[in-house]
């Protein structure tokens, strides 16, 4: 008798268990989530995030044929994650577990595609980090327009999907 108690409490805390991490777990994992997608802007396409366009990779390739092992490429964290392992580049962010102080770098970079520097803060910002060319790509575009009006940066590569921009300072 005390088995067949002791087996329907412990189905019992076992349901019971089960129910409340459905109730507060999915939620809180879709939070999550929708927190990492959306905070600083996703492209409006989300298949780029998997099958990056072949003018995204001409882009990628123009990176490895004409910079160095040495430069550093800004970019959003979507190329950012791409340019170390196509082009072999350096990236100020990329994913977040290998990028140095990602935290504290993301919302100035985010805030340098937005176009929400000044020009000297932007100028800074890229020497600071030792950005030799900057990437302008889907995930860029949608933050603002900001690289075409900056006087130190020149276009070295455009197609339809993407502009890079070398620094001159």
């Amino acid at each position: 008798d005390n088995i067949i108690r002791n087996d329907k409490l412990g189905y019992c805390l076992i349901l019971t268990t089960y129910f409340l991490l459905l109730l507060f777990g999915i939620p809180n994992i879709k939070q999550g989530l929708d927190r990492q997608l959306y905070q600083f802007g996703t492209p409006p396409n989300l298949e780029f995030l998997a099958y990056p366009t072949k003018t995204f990779y001409d882009g990628l390739l123009w990176l490895k044929e004409n910079t160095t092992t040495d430069d550093v490429i800004l970019s959003m964290p979507t190329a950012g994650n791409i340019i170390p392992a196509i082009p072999g580049r350096k990236v100020v962010v990329g994913d977040y577990v290998h990028s140095y102080l990602y935290a504290q770098k993301l919302p100035l970079v985010t805030k340098f595609f937005k176009g929400e520097m000044t020009s000297i803060e932007a100028k800074n910002f890229l020497q600071k980090e030792k950005v030799g060319f900057v990437f302008w790509g889907e995930e860029e575009k949608n933050m603002g327009n900001y690289p075409t009006r900056a006087e130190f940066l020149k276009e070295k590569f455009k197609n339809s999907d993407v502009v890079i921009y070398q620094t001159e300072f």
